[in-house]
């Protein structure tokens, strides 16, 4: 190194360390990130990882070659992102995506594929017993990853979307603690209030019956047992079927209950006993 002063080396360590700082900030300025959701996406996590919630993630690339990246999910329960995410992503899980330079665009089969989504804690019992989200208003925030390394490489993106609080129906006839005989049975009208509000794509009404065994109560019967009876209607009205017979001697005590699906069989919400 010879003509090389301690100066002059100095000056050249700190001109490449603010080349590679540079270098580094305009690599992660290069990749900038938009998202388009809907406002009241469905509650059904299986309709996120099967592309059927209308989400769109737009990458603008304004370098000169092709990046290769994993996109971050963090979602919030609340309408703000604080505290820890009800929903986030395995990063090692999700697919790498080529970002040639230009505009790119990626749906929510790109963003929510079933292997990369990490429920958190505090949702996991309910969504696997539900298999939804929990009502009520939500933060996602999309950002992107460097593929192999997992270091930051974009701006973020976010949106607040609501989860609908679907009131159950209230069963309305027969009332509580109703005594029939078989004939009052066949000609009676099952009625309900309907699912509110409005579902989208429809709605229809699993009507089910329990029978009450000897030391249970309603509600351990509803939760336990088999039904004896099931059916289904697409109004808030319906004859008991008359191909069914529930009577035994002695007489048997039975609870009812509506259960509100979507028309693919999907329960809506919690049924009403």
């Amino acid at each position: 190194m010879s003509g090389m002063t301690p100066r002059t080396l100095s000056l050249l360590t700190s001109i490449t360390a603010l080349f590679v700082l540079a270098f580094g900030a305009t690599c992660a300025q290069d990749l900038s990130v938009d998202l388009a959701m809907e406002a009241n996406p469905s509650p059904y996590l299986s309709d996120w990882s099967e592309g059927r919630v209308t989400a769109t993630l737009i990458v603008r690339n304004e370098g000169s070659r092709d990046r290769f990246v994993r996109v971050r999910v963090r979602i919030w329960q609340g309408g703000s992102a604080a505290g820890e995410p009800i929903v986030g992503t395995k990063l090692e899980e999700m697919p790498v995506l080529a970002l040639s330079p230009g505009l790119s665009t990626f749906d929510a089969l790109d963003l929510f594929p079933e292997e990369g989504v990490d429920i958190g804690d505090e949702i996991v019992a309910t969504a696997t017993r539900s298999g939804k989200f929990p009502a009520g208003p939500k933060r996602i925030c999309i950002d992107l990853v460097d593929a192999e390394s997992f270091e930051l490489v974009s701006d973020e993106a976010c949106r607040t979307f609501r989860v609908t609080d679907y009131q159950v129906p209230r069963l309305l006839m027969p009332v509580d603690r109703t005594a029939l005989t078989p004939e009052d049975l066949r000609g009676t009208t099952f009625r309900w209030t309907p699912l509110t509000p409005g579902f989208p794509g429809g709605v229809v009404y699993r009507i089910m019956i329990f029978e009450i065994l000897e030391g249970q109560s309603s509600t351990q019967a509803f939760r336990a047992n088999s039904t004896v009876a099931e059916w289904v209607s697409s109004t808030t009205s319906s004859l008991f079927p008359p191909d069914v017979d529930l009577f035994t001697d002695p007489p048997t005590d039975y609870v009812w209950s509506v259960l509100p699906i979507d028309l693919e069989g999907r329960p809506i919400s919690s049924p009403e006993y």
